[in-house]
């Protein structure tokens, strides 16, 4: 006699034999979490289930296609992480209204259906997976805030098809080639990686506007040559290690905490410095940085760089460290003071 309530199906079941019978013998809609890490199916069976709210078939290196879940109206989170023989997204989940993490790394076959996602969707992992393009399906997914595309070796267009509320993207080891200057409508985007894409050649003017972005990734983009002025970015921490082509900053943002050059072999010059007044005096971005533990620059292995710059880059940082504690109205005749010794 089967049970008519079942909450948790574990991985220790045969779970290929025990849903065999299920299937046959009961309903088995009030099932509410479904995990298994061994399935050896090619092809899953399962009646739609009203209750299920989240599904792990992580590692299910021979399933090649997903139940019908139009029935599964409940469902937050699936987990498909490699499962290598998946090779597209099923038609079915943009049926899943409450669907809000799907996690698709390691599908390493994984390339097509992307037009199938939820349009809630607030959390999409896609880390090493042979997606080529962003269709324009995408940008309205309204709903997404983290999008994870790390080590999508192959990805390197239709990024100008991101959807607006990001807040959190990474594209590590792209083959983007240029960021679109439509970077600069994801007016909530905090961060950004884009560590070790190197086939990644500029940057857009647009990048630097991004009142939101406090986190800028870099490293290891060889084929990078010159960072334009960033002083009306809101920046904290900016990470070029390992480009080894870049050659010039035209300025640091006055929010920055952290900078990590090393290795940059080829840079030369940090060419303008920052030079405040009473507009640029945001209290609320000299809050968070009294909060952080200190500044940290880093120019390890950058020998081209000038030691009177490195020392410049530090002493900069310490005017806008006190300048930030000062009354605004004190603000400027300190700076011109500090300036002169």
């Amino acid at each position: 006699m089967m049970p008519l309530s079942i909450y948790f199906l574990a991985p220790s079941l045969d779970l290929a034999c025990f849903l065999a019978k299920l299937y046959i013998c009961c309903c088995i809609k009030y099932v509410v979490v479904l995990r298994s890490y061994s399935l050896c199916l090619f092809v899953f069976l399962l009646q739609p289930v009203e209750k299920l709210k989240k599904m792990d078939l992580s590692y299910s290196e021979h399933l090649i296609q997903i139940p019908n879940l139009c029935g599964a109206i409940n469902l937050e989170s699936i987990n498909l992480q490699g499962c290598i023989s998946l090779v597209q997204i099923p038609s079915c989940f943009k049926n899943l209204d409450k669907l809000e993490l799907l996690d698709l790394s390691d599908c390493e076959n994984l390339k097509d259906g992307m037009e199938n996602l939820p349009l809630n969707i607030r959390e999409l992992k896609l880390c090493r997976t042979a997606i080529e393009v962003l269709p324009s399906s995408v940008r309205f997914l309204l709903g997404l805030l983290d999008l994870d595309m790390s080590g999508c070796n192959k990805l390197k267009d239709g990024i100008e098809n991101l959807p607006s509320n990001l807040k959190e993207l990474r594209l590590c080891g792209t083959a983007i080639q240029v960021v679109p200057s439509s970077i600069g409508c994801l007016m909530g985007l905090s961060h950004l990686d884009l560590y070790n894409c190197e086939k990644l050649e500029s940057l857009p003017k647009s990048i630097w506007t991004l009142k939101s972005l406090e986190w800028l990734d870099l490293s290891n983009c060889p084929n990078l040559i010159e960072l334009e002025d960033c002083t009306s970015s809101s920046l904290r921490y900016l990470k070029i290690s390992g480009c080894t082509g870049l050659r010039s900053i035209i300025a640091l943002p006055p929010s920055l905490t952290c900078l990590d050059a090393n290795n940059c072999t080829s840079l030369e010059e940090i060419s303008s410095w920052w030079t405040p007044t009473v507009q640029d005096y945001d209290p609320q971005v000299q809050h968070q940085n009294n909060k952080s533990e200190g500044e940290i620059y880093n120019f390890e292995q950058c020998l081209k760089l000038g030691h009177d710059t490195c020392i410049n880059v530090i002493e900069d940082g310490a005017r806008r460290r006190i300048l930030s504690a000062l009354d605004v109205y004190l603000y400027l005749y300190l700076f011109l003071s500090l300036r002169k010794i």
